[in-house]
């Protein structure tokens, strides 16, 4: 969304607090009909980017956090470069100086080189969890215009993994490291704890219209929750609701992550919920749903944090290499297409 003279990727919203706007992923009503802590999630800024172009000089910005005692950690980009530059957002509003490196053209040249989907005249700061509040915006800035940013959008849904739980930065999470790969840019829609594969968040999925593909990871939030036949009701809902309004854009659809555990009785009931994934994806005979499995994504504990459910940074890392390459034949399409 457009706010001022910025864009705030990955937002649908903004909410008035401390004298400024907060910015969050859904509008209230869908969060607020959502269930368990995903109306919380959907006012964290995990996976948001505060997005310009400087025109001229410099840009400043004052920020804080939301809540006393929380921070939240920016990681500054100059499209897809990083800067050593981190900014951490306190309760206290501070004001943040950025200017363009003064290796800019050099910058650029390499970008048109290499054919890389963003400018690096776009600035770019990767937000952390806690919510910030954007209390004004000073210098002579305007938002990336379309030729300045990847062509093909893609929205993420799932957990706490989509969420980018124990990647440690959100420059290293899967889903961003396999947009990046692919050369497309990437919403983040992960909910810890509470990717229910609910109706609303698939009614408003379905009444998006600035995406090209969906990547969507059911499963594992539900699997100590409700049992098969409703899962599948549910990921029926979520699939046809989607692929109905959106006949033409693909839907990447992921069962359920390798994880570690003992418990037998927990695997019978992993594996039927990923048989649940793979049927019903396969119910709606499109060309344009595939289905990816989980543990090829994710094959063994070694990428596994010592919790043996959330992927680590070597986790990460091998899930944007195995994904990038599954659906690389597919965006590639994609973008000879939109070419065309």
């Amino acid at each position: 969304m457009i706010y001022k003279n910025i864009e705030i990727w990955g937002a649908d919203n903004v909410r008035a607090a401390k004298g400024g706007a907060c910015p969050q992923k859904m509008p209230d009503e869908v969060a607020d009909s959502l269930s368990s802590w995903a109306p919380a999630h959907s006012r964290r800024n995990i996976g948001m980017e505060l997005r310009f172009v400087p025109i001229s000089g410099e840009a400043k910005l004052t920020l804080s956090t939301k809540n006393e005692g929380d921070i939240n950690t920016l990681y500054l980009f100059f499209g897809t470069q990083q800067s050593p530059t981190v900014l951490t957002v306190t309760y206290e509003p501070q004001t943040f100086t950025i200017a363009l490196p003064e290796r800019i053209e050099y910058l650029e040249k390499m970008a048109k080189e290499k054919g890389l989907a963003f400018s690096p005249r776009v600035v770019r700061l990767m937000m952390s969890a806690s919510p910030v509040v954007i209390h004004s915006i000073e210098g002579d800035l305007r938002p990336p215009k379309a030729e300045e940013t990847p062509a093909l959008r893609g929205i993420f849904y799932g957990s706490s993994i989509t969420q980018g739980s124990h990647g440690i930065i959100p420059p290293i999470f899967w889903n961003r490291r396999t947009a990046n790969k692919l050369g497309v840019d990437c919403k983040n829609y992960g909910f810890a704890g509470c990717c229910l594969v609910e109706k609303a968040a698939a009614d408003y999925f379905a009444s998006l219209d600035d995406w090209d593909f969906m990547v969507l990871e059911l499963g594992i939030n539900l699997v100590g929750k409700i049992e098969i036949d409703e899962f599948r009701e549910r990921v029926r809902y979520t699939l046809s609701t989607i692929h109905e309004k959106h006949p033409d854009k693909y839907l990447f659809c992921i069962d359920i992550f390798h994880y570690g555990s003992d418990n037998g009785d927990y695997h019978v009931k992993v594996d039927a919920f990923r048989q649940v994934v793979i049927e019903e994806a396969a119910r709606l005979a499109s060309p344009y749903i595939k289905i990816f499995g989980g543990e090829t994504i994710l094959p063994d504990d070694l990428g596994l944090s010592t919790d043996m459910v959330h992927p680590g940074i070597e986790g990460m890392i091998e899930m944007a290499d195995n994904l990038s390459r599954l659906m690389r034949p597919y965006i590639e399409k994609y973008k000879k297409f939109s070419q065309s």
